[in-house]
């Protein structure tokens, strides 16, 4: 008998639909390894597991449907636990991340300046020529 329920366990079905990403609300379903919904598992999610920052968050209780709404805050690969079953899936970021934006922000003032100072002269003249 326990093997079955390990059995079951290991062959369950995690569906999240639509497709995680920040700030839109997608569905978690649990389905057992006969496609019927797994309800009242305790369904969570981890970010950033086992570094520093590492937030768990408890979304409820699936349904009598094995569904649990859940809205992503971030982007990233992010843990969801249900009952004893891990799966690590990607969640979308809603936009650019801040850092990226920074970054890119930064490598286009650089460019820009280097391209400024590289139309100057060593004696501070243009390269332009006056009619």
């Amino acid at each position: 008998m326990m093997w079955l329920v390990l059995m079951a366990l290991a062959s369950a079905d995690v569906r999240v639909e639509p497709a995680p990403t920040a700030g839109v609300e997608s569905v978690v379903t649990l389905l057992d390894d006969a496609g019927r919904p797994r309800n009242g598992i305790g369904v969570r999610v981890v970010r950033r597991e086992g570094l520093a920052g590492e937030t768990q968050t408890s979304l409820g209780l699936t349904d009598s449907l094995g569904r649990v709404r859940w809205t992503p805050i971030d982007g990233g690969r992010t843990l969801l636990q249900a009952g004893s079953d891990d799966e690590s899936i990607p969640v979308a970021y809603a936009g650019v991340p801040a850092a990226t934006a920074t970054l890119l922000a930064a490598m286009t003032f650089a460019g820009l300046l280097a391209l400024v100072l590289g139309l100057r002269r060593p004696n501070g003249r243009s390269h332009r020529t006056r009619h």
